[in-house]
């Protein structure tokens, strides 16, 4: 009796649905189990890791366990059996190796990353629509889905623009250590620079015509003693003896060209830089700014370089000061005999004077004293040296901070 029972018991098992803690299962379920109080225990197993199916021997797909082991790549929860490997069931919380929405922790940037293992590209969306690509060779696309390969970032619109970080002088003189090709906008002086051969550079609008103005902003720094926008005049002349070359027709840093031969003003004589020194100084009328970078003597046997060249550094590349033979054939191509012919030649040099220290000079009016970029000793370099009645080659310390002009090859 007891095994006809347990066979018609067997027979409902298999051709209806079954109810735990009810007597009328759900018809849409296999098994209907219902407590207030109690749960249901899966199968408790030790896995190793997701992609070895023992300690269960040729699971079923969707076969669902409860892992006990943290071992290899899996962490105690439930898991399901893809048919290929273990998949882990995550809740609210869980901290398995999907990115969470909430943020991650524990993660390590060898082994985790938000991206693809394929050759296919990252998309980012909002509101459904496509914001950001990166591309399986590194471009990144933002707003457009084909970022072009021959750039590393691809902008694209025609409703919106670029906008780079926006700074005071004072800001942008306090970036601890720039990078050369940083860029700002400079909302002292309402125009974007970037940085370049230690000094912070405006952009130019286009390319120079010489004959014609040319306007550079020049930022405080290991160059420029001051922030200052200068317009300089330019002409093209070959009275150098080395072709046409473009000058600046005023010293670098004046604000404008002197207005007679003996024109003393700050304005007018720019700044003042030693020899193969990058940094330029401002005669404040009685002494140099800035203080602490004079150096008292200079030692060495180089030309001025190029790194250290202030025609480079403040006006861009090409720019450069005069060698000796320059301002030599200056002199002799343009028969000049002291500083009023020199003043009515094309380059309008007139007597800027020097300093031999931060609080002697030569006084601006007295003579024309310019630096060459040829040095002649350890100590000594050529300048060329004018004044009322003399106009020659001449050389001195190169300690000694003198008027620059610049040419462009």
């Amino acid at each position: 009796m007891f095994l006809l029972l347990l066979l018609i018991a067997g027979s409902v098992t298999v051709d209806a649905q079954q109810g735990f803690g009810t007597n009328a299962p759900a018809a849409s379920a296999v098994v209907d189990m219902t407590a207030t109080n109690k749960g249901v225990l899966l199968p408790r197993v030790a896995l190793t890791a997701t992609t070895v199916a023992a300690p269960v021997s040729a699971p079923a797909t969707n076969l669902v366990v409860f892992n006990t082991a943290t071992a290899g790549d899996v962490t105690p929860g439930l898991y399901y059996w893809t048919g290929t490997v273990w998949k882990r069931q995550l809740a609210k919380g869980d901290t398995g190796n999907d990115w969470q929405r909430t943020g991650n922790a524990g993660t390590n940037p060898s082994v985790n990353a938000l991206g693809t293992n394929d050759a296919q590209s990252l998309v980012v969306k909002t509101n459904n629509a496509e914001r950001m690509r990166i591309s399986s060779s590194g471009s990144v696309g933002v707003n457009t889905a084909s970022p072009n390969s021959s750039a590393l970032l691809d902008v694209s619109s025609t409703t919106q623009v670029f906008l780079p970080p926006r700074m005071t002088s004072a800001q942008i003189a306090a970036i601890a250590s720039p990078v050369e090709g940083l860029i700002v906008y400079n909302t002292d002086l309402k125009c974007a620079v970037y940085y370049a051969k230690g000094t912070f550079n405006s952009f130019s609008t286009a390319p120079l015509t010489c004959g014609n103005p040319m306007t550079v902003t020049h930022t405080v720094g290991s160059v420029a003693p001051v922030t200052k926008t200068v317009t300089y005049g330019t002409v093209l002349t070959s009275i150098g003896g080395t072709g046409s070359k473009c000058w600046i027709t005023q010293n670098l840093g004046a604000d404008h060209q002197a207005t007679i031969p003996t024109d003393a003003t700050e304005p007018s004589s720019g700044w003042y830089w030693q020899f193969n020194r990058a940094q330029g100084y401002k005669n404040t009328g009685t002494t140099l700014t800035p203080a602490g970078a004079w150096q008292t003597t200079i030692n060495e046997s180089s030309d001025w370089t190029t790194d250290n060249d202030p025609c480079s550094l403040l006006l861009g590349a090409g720019w450069r000061l005069p060698t000796r033979a320059e301002w030599l054939n200056y002199v002799s191509n343009g028969s000049i005999t002291n500083y009023t012919d020199a003043y009515n030649s094309v380059l309008k040099l007139h007597a800027g004077g020097d300093w031999q220290s931060t609080s002697s000079s030569w006084p601006a009016g007295d003579g024309i004293v310019i630096w060459s970029s040829s040095s002649l000793s350890t100590d000594h370099a050529y300048n060329l040296f004018g004044n009322v009645s003399l106009m020659a080659d001449d050389n001195n310390f190169k300690s000694y901070a003198r008027s620059v002009r610049c040419l462009r090859d």
